[in-house]
């Protein structure tokens, strides 16, 4: 297959009589176009990276005009039923499909001025894709930007300065945030400086990392969601000793209250 591929190249470059470095020069610009996707979506931080700027200076140069996608905090809002917020990550990879036009999506892009920059905390400009053709009027230009500003005060302004790592202990960011989140829980926990284990699904016996539980908050919150349901499981002075140090269980997204606290502690003692 590669001997193929490479026969049909080079018989392109004896055809059109290219230089061998023009040849080198676009063969290169392919793979950096196909190895920047994979760089798309990796966070649900709203300010885009260099790839997923490139991909929609590119992709949509002729709906953005002069305006430049470059580190710009950007929404994404599908008007497929509604109008609904998606996180820069779930876009990236579960809406954006590389194959299709901006005609095909129906994408439409709203730049901000300063008044809805200040209203929105920040944003550049809205991505609103699957509008089936709907006329985008100044009535619902105002009911995104609403929308976009009501639920960015959902969020804690050191959001995504959240769960960048796995290790289980807690920064002073994420101990003030757990303590905000519980304090409304009638919880007297101070989560300072916490070694946490983290479960999740239906049965709630998935074990999960710091920045697993975090990426998931990010992405819930960027889509205009609940943060999360938690449970949280308190360890006697013995199981912090033999769980290897963690001070509490975190049970997220189960379907029932868990009880089997004996198996979480093996669990978190293999994963220190």
């Amino acid at each position: 297959m590669h001997s193929i591929i490479g026969i049909q190249l080079f018989k392109l470059k004896k055809l059109t009589k290219i230089s061998t470095w023009t040849f080198l020069i676009l063969h290169s610009a392919i793979w950096i176009a196909v190895g920047q996707e994979t760089d798309m979506g990796l966070d649900n931080n709203p300010v885009l990276n260099k790839a997923e700027s490139y991909y929609l200076n590119t992709s949509l140069a002729n709906q953005r005009q002069n305006f430049d996608f470059n580190k710009k905090k950007t929404a994404f809002i599908s008007l497929n039923t509604g109008i609904n917020l998606k996180s820069k990550n779930s876009y990236f990879k579960y809406y954006c499909n590389k194959t299709d036009s901006a005609d095909n999506r129906n994408i439409k892009l709203i730049v901000l001025d300063s008044k809805q920059k200040r209203e929105t905390n920040g944003f550049d400009v809205v991505v609103v894709f699957d509008s089936r053709k709907k006329k985008i009027d100044d009535r619902k230009i105002e009911k995104i930007i609403h929308k976009l500003a009501e639920c960015e005060k959902a969020k804690p302004p050191y959001l995504y300065q959240l769960g960048l790592d796995s290790n289980p202990i807690l920064t002073k960011l994420e101990s003030e945030y757990f303590n905000n989140e519980f304090k409304n829980h009638n919880a007297t926990i101070d989560f300072t400086k916490m070694k946490i284990g983290f479960f999740s699904g239906p049965s709630g016996d998935r074990i999960r990392s710091k920045k697993d539980y975090f990426d998931s908050v990010k992405n819930r919150l960027g889509g205009c969601n609940h943060a999360s349901q938690d449970y949280i499981i308190a360890l006697t002075n013995e199981e912090k000793i033999e769980s290897g140090g963690y001070d509490l269980i975190i049970v997220s997204w189960s379907k029932i209250i868990p009880t089997d606290k004996e198996r979480m502690i093996q669990e978190l003692r293999k994963n220190p």
